[in-house]
């Protein structure tokens, strides 16, 4: 069994056995051991107290769909002041998936920044393309798009059958008149 790591990257897991002792999978660098190979916890060791202990590398469990390092005062609050004459701006969040599918929130400022799943500890890039508003606006185009070439399509098979109608119409009245 893989000793569990806590990393200052914010990885939490199986660590990987090296040179250097137990290094974090994902930056390399040394990580302190919250348990040993046996899985028992490490005494000692910086981490190996429950999360809130007050150790550094301790990483509290996820309450709910969040991002590790999001700092909630920077954001903006709701209810916030708005200057005379302003419309108020409504926040932009995102429901992006982890590449494991746990679903995230993230704000619109947090687009473009590597971030890591509370869920499953797993690092990756904030991309609107991945979100599913973006996914159902898309969705949302392309079935528009689909119902202008649908009808476009009645249209002309319309146009083609009058087409078709009216000739057969004028075959048979130039065949009636040439008697």
């Amino acid at each position: 069994m893989a000793e569990t790591i806590a990393c200052i990257c914010g990885y939490r897991g199986p660590g990987i056995a090296d040179r250097q002792g137990t290094v974090c999978p994902i930056c390399r660098s040394p990580a302190k051991n919250l348990t040993g190979p046996a899985g028992s916890p490490v005494p000692g060791q910086p981490g190996a107290g429950p999360p809130g202990s007050g150790s550094p590398w301790a990483v509290p469990p996820a309450a709910g769909p969040s991002f590790a390092g999001f700092d909630a005062a920077a954001a903006p609050q709701p209810g916030a002041a708005v200057a005379p004459g302003e419309k108020p701006t409504k926040a932009v969040v995102y429901r992006i998936p982890c590449p494991r599918g746990h679903l995230l929130k993230a704000a619109e400022a947090m687009i473009g920044q590597q971030v890591v799943c509370p869920s499953c500890n797993e690092f990756f890039v904030l991309a609107i393309t991945d979100s599913l508003e973006y996914k159902q606006e898309m969705q949302r185009r392309q079935d528009e798009k689909d119902a202008r070439q649908a009808e476009q399509w009645l249209r002309w098979s319309i146009m083609a059958a009058v087409f078709v109608v009216a000739s057969f119409i004028a075959m048979f009245a130039i065949k009636f008149l040439w008697r």
